[in-house]
């Protein structure tokens, strides 16, 4: 007996062929051979969910009788172009860097000029020490780099291991996402008659 593990999603370019190695893992006997067969699934660009059932269909007959699925029972399967250079990506990457950080820096700027966070500082400052402060940047600096550590220890940016909100929230997103776009693979998908 052969077992056989989906994973939750893979990427393939449009132009490489899906193989069963590609969407899973066998978990076979050392000794037992098991060919690697190949899965059809559509050339174009999209998220196509295949199925446990289209998964085994795909596979020659002694195959089939021999292989059982465990977990999960399907994969989604994320068709994309070939990339671009890595010149090409990390110019894309710093550019939506830039943006999302010019856009943070003038959210947090708005936000703070809305509530008067200047005369807030310098007020608990007062309350604290018993004087006026007498520069505003000994407040403001800290004040910053605070704002900036919390945030990084919030989203675990600083930690490959933990789960932070914003990990648990992209795989959530990422699930709905599949689940709205994905194009169930069938029989009938690939061989319309």
């Amino acid at each position: 007996m052969v077992y056989f593990q989906c994973k939750e999603r893979i990427s393939l370019p449009v132009d490489e062929v899906l193989h069963l190695s590609d969407i899973g893992m066998l978990l076979k006997d050392s000794r037992e051979e098991f060919p690697d067969a190949e899965i059809k699934c559509p050339a174009k660009t999209g998220v196509y969910k295949l199925t446990g059932g289209y998964i085994l269909s795909q596979l020659p007959p002694e195959m089939r009788d021999r292989l059982t699925i465990v977990g999960n029972a399907s994969v989604y399967v994320h068709r994309e172009k070939p990339r671009s250079g890595k010149a090409v990506m990390a110019l894309k990457y710093a550019f939506v860097c830039l943006v999302l950080l010019c856009g943070s820096a003038l959210a947090m700027a708005w936000f703070h000029a809305d509530v008067d966070m200047a005369s807030a500082q310098a007020n608990i400052y007062t309350y604290v020490s018993g004087s006026a402060p007498e520069n505003e940047l000994f407040i403001s600096l800290p004040y910053a780099l605070g704002v900036g550590v919390g945030v990084a220890l919030f989203y675990a940016v600083t930690s490959k291991r933990r789960t932070s909100p914003l990990i648990i929230k992209m795989n959530s997103y990422r699930s709905e996402q599949e689940e709205a776009q994905a194009i169930t693979v069938e029989r009938s998908t690939l061989n319309p008659t």
